[in-house]
């Protein structure tokens, strides 16, 4: 290993150990990674000149001079995050400390050919760049739905557009010149959940998003798993059910099929087609168009039989999906986001049904529940791509030093 290779291992051992012992001590980083003072203070300074790690007082009480800590400079290295779904675009400024900030939202017209999206995605780039004052742009992540390879930065196959095979990566790194990081929707969820969620110091989980479709990312060993055509932990086609509720897949009965917002209203629109009796029929003036699933949801936690009894469906088969997981990849904890937060009358059929889909030691102290992430799991998971890129030394320290002392 030459020199150059010796000093960026250092650094990214320094830089994961403040990350994940801040604030904390030179002397105790030595302690620690076995690197000298000198070398820690070394490194601790190039850190410093580009934004990533600053210092600040030790605030214990020891009788004697308050000694000096380091620790992650949250606002001062920014990522660009960029989510494309059917809709539209959103954009936010988010940092090394997992807030955002400057989120902006391009919608989709009818027309959504491959320059109109990406025309849009441009724009809201640059609006958001524009933001950026004197901090560090670390680089820009981007997730959407579809096959993508995220090694190569290609868009194979857009579940909700048409155009094929894009090199996002080489597109937007040569128009904003830093680097990009592109990945399945979900896939970006379970990093940004490994980053500031329910899953830091997890190394070994699931991370399902149930929406207007089910996205799912796996971490395995404390790194992304995409599997070797990167589609590893698709549920959405696992089967859930015998009702014949047709999917896009061209099946009938997918977790897709009967667990997401569609497959909610699909199901209540079918009870009242058998003439069951709901107060959300009044609701929606007796036109069943302009039915949703928060409406199923509001109304079932009002007790309303009709919608009760479809959110109660709901959650067995997402019990029957976890199940699935359970016993393919038997993860330490399996988080859920999106519907899950639909009331313990759903929770309770997840866990029963869960339990009967799973073989039983498979999910012995294993946990199953919501995310850390309350609000913008989406956008906070695009930009955190990029700052595991940099953890895992995917991202050079020069190039970032360059662009830092070109930016000032």
């Amino acid at each position: 290993m030459d020199r150059h290779a010796i000093r960026k291992h250092n650094t990214l051992t320094v830089l994961r150990a403040v990350r994940d012992l801040e604030p904390i001590s030179k002397t105790e980083l030595s302690n620690l990674t076995g690197l000298t003072v000198a070398t820690i203070s070394s490194i601790i300074s190039d850190l410093g000149k580009i934004g990533l790690i600053g210092e600040t007082k030790d605030m214990r009480s020891t009788g004697g001079r308050k000694a000096v800590l380091v620790e992650l400079n949250g606002s001062d290295a920014v990522v660009v995050s960029v989510v494309i779904d059917r809709h539209g675009v959103r954009t936010a400024l988010l940092t090394l400390g997992g807030e955002l900030f400057h989120m902006h939202y391009g919608q989709f017209q009818e027309d959504r050919t491959e320059e109109v999206v990406f025309a849009e995605v441009e724009r809201l780039i640059k609006e958001a760049l524009s933001h950026v004052t004197d901090q560090l742009v670390l680089g820009i992540g981007i997730t959407s739905d579809g096959l993508i390879d995220s090694d190569e930065g290609l868009w194979l196959r857009p579940q909700d557009f048409q155009f094929r095979n894009i090199s996002v990566r080489n597109r937007l790194a040569n128009k904003f010149n830093m680097p990009v990081l592109f990945a399945q929707s979900g896939q970006g969820m379970a990093v940004g959940e490994y980053l500031f969620g329910a899953g830091v110091g997890c190394t070994s989980f699931v991370h399902v998003h149930i929406g207007e479709t089910i996205r799912t990312g796996i971490i395995l060993n404390g790194r992304l798993f995409t599997g070797f055509n990167f589609g590893a932990g698709n549920v959405a086609h696992v089967r859930v059910s015998s009702r014949n509720i047709p999917c896009t897949c061209g099946s009938t009965g997918c977790f897709e099929a009967m667990a997401t917002h569609s497959g909610i209203v699909t199901r209540f629109i079918q009870r009242m087609e058998d003439r069951d009796i709901s107060k959300l029929f009044e609701m929606v003036n007796y036109d069943l168009s302009g039915l949703s699933a928060d409406m199923v949801y509001t109304n079932a936690i009002q007790r309303d039989p009709i919608a009760r009894q479809v959110i109660r469906d709901t959650g067995r088969y997402i019990g029957r999906g976890l199940g699935a997981i359970a016993n393919l990849i038997n993860p330490e904890k399996i988080f859920i986001s999106g519907i899950y937060n639909a009331h313990s009358i759903m929770n309770r059929e997840i866990n029963k049904f869960l339990a009967h889909s799973a073989v039983s030691n498979n999910l012995n102290r294993v946990y199953v529940g919501e995310t850390g992430i309350a609000e913008a799991p989406g956008t906070i998971g695009a930009g955190a791509l990029v700052i595991q890129a940099l953890y895992e030394g995917h991202l050079e320290l020069d190039s970032l030093t360059t662009r830092k002392m070109e930016a000032e």
